[in-house]
This record gives C-alpha cells, sequence and structure tokens, in this order.
C-alpha cells in the first residue's frame, strides 16, 4: 500500500486510514476518521463491493467527497468543496485506475461530473439533508 497507510485491512475494514461508518444508507455510507488530526482522504480500497462512500472535511460540517467502489476498487472521486482549478470549479470528478484504486494522473482524467455522478452527488446530499442529525451525531 505505500508509506502513507496500513498494508492490512484493520478492525473496521478499511485500508489506508482507519475509518468508521456514522451512517449508512443503503449502499452510500458516511464515513468519518478515528483520528481527527489526519489528512482527510477517502480510503483507496473498500471490504464493501458496490458501494460509495462519503467523507467529511476535517470539521465535520461539510462534505468532501464522493467516492465509488466497485469490486472494492475505487473508480472515482467527486471533490465536492475544493474546486481543482478555477475553470474546473468544484464539484469536479477525478478518474481512478479499477486496478489499484489510486487517481490517474492525466489531464483527461479530471473533469466536471456526468449527469449520473450528478445524481448520485444530488441524492447524498439528500441523505445528508435529511439524516444530518444523525449523520453529525448531534
Amino acid at each position: 500500500m505505500g508509506g502513507r497507510g496500513k498494508s492490512q485491512p484493520t478492525d473496521t475494514g478499511f485500508t489506508w486510514y482507519d475509518y468508521h461508518a456514522v451512517y449508512k444508507h443503503d449502499n452510500i455510507h458516511f464515513l468519518a476518521m478515528n483520528d481527527e488530526h489526519a489528512s482527510v482522504s477517502p480510503p483507496v480500497m473498500s471490504q464493501t463491493p458496490n458501494v460509495a462512500y462519503v467523507t467529511f472535511d476535517k470539521d465535520k460540517k461539510k462534505l468532501k467527497h464522493i467516492s465509488l467502489y466497485v469490486n472494492r476498487k475505487k473508480i472515482y472521486d467527486i471533490d465536492l468543496i475544493q474546486p481543482h482549478n478555477k475553470e474546473l470549479g468544484a464539484p469536479h470528478v477525478h478518474e481512478c485506475d479499477p486496478k489499484t484504486g489510486y487517481r490517474l494522473g492525466t489531464k483527461t482524467s479530471v473533469h466536471k461530473p456526468s449527469a449520473k455522478q450528478f445524481d448520485l452527488i444530488n441524492r447524498v446530499y439528500e441523505i445528508f439533508n435529511n439524516y444530518k442529525k444523525e449523520i453529525q451525531g448531534k
């Protein structure tokens, strides 16, 4: 896995950093990091096939990423709050290598969301707004 994460799945079933699910709705799981001082990044792999993980900013107030996993590998990240550049803005999509789960480094691998990806973004925000108290633990 490299120097930035664990080589074996953790007790929570995640690799890289240690997350815990704060809310699950169908195949959309809202994750928080156990180490509140760590940099927020979505997991590269999942122990659950065909799932979308949603991660928060450090304050757990804003949604930061939506990551889609197929066959346990991340196929793309949607950055919700961090503009990639003035032209692209947020949200935008980073395509990932389906074999490794890591982001591709090409210019064509970063783009505006497709209609299907916008549907996922809208669904995530709908769940977040309807279950905000449960998700944020307030």
